[in-house]
């Protein structure tokens, strides 16, 4: 599983025509920018919603003291006007070492923060 999800990461940063904004600019697997996707299910009624955490380790290792990597924070959304997204600080565990905890805990933390999941509700709750 490990290869595949370097593929898919490797697929976005690859195709990406702006670093600042790789899940935006980036294309599908079938070839398809994730903007012009956004804008189509739009056009067909379709809201999307997406939410990142510009303190996840995975990425954005160097905020976690683990080198100097690019911030790829950008890959987990997709900023278009016609697209709801918002970018989370959820910040840092409390203990980095060891390096792998620091990992697992800032990756798997959008997922369980309450104001994610408020975020999420209200956007569901609005939709007509």
């Amino acid at each position: 599983m490990p290869v595949q999800s370097h593929r898919v990461q490797s697929h976005l940063w690859d195709t990406a025509t702006d670093r600042s904004q790789v899940g935006t600019t980036a294309t599908t697997i079938a070839g398809m920018r994730h903007d012009i996707l956004v804008a189509r299910a739009r056009d067909l009624g379709v809201r999307t919603l997406t939410i990142g955490n510009s303190q996840d380790c995975v990425f954005n290792p160097a905020i976690c003291f683990l080198g100097q990597f690019d911030d790829n924070s950008t890959t987990q959304i997709v900023d278009t006007q016609v697209s709801e997204w918002f970018m989370y600080q959820l910040g840092l565990p409390p203990i980095l070492p060891p390096q792998i905890s620091a990992w697992v805990e800032t990756h798997g933390k959008v997922l369980k923060e309450p104001s994610v999941h408020q975020r999420i509700l209200t956007f569901i709750n609005s939709l007509p």
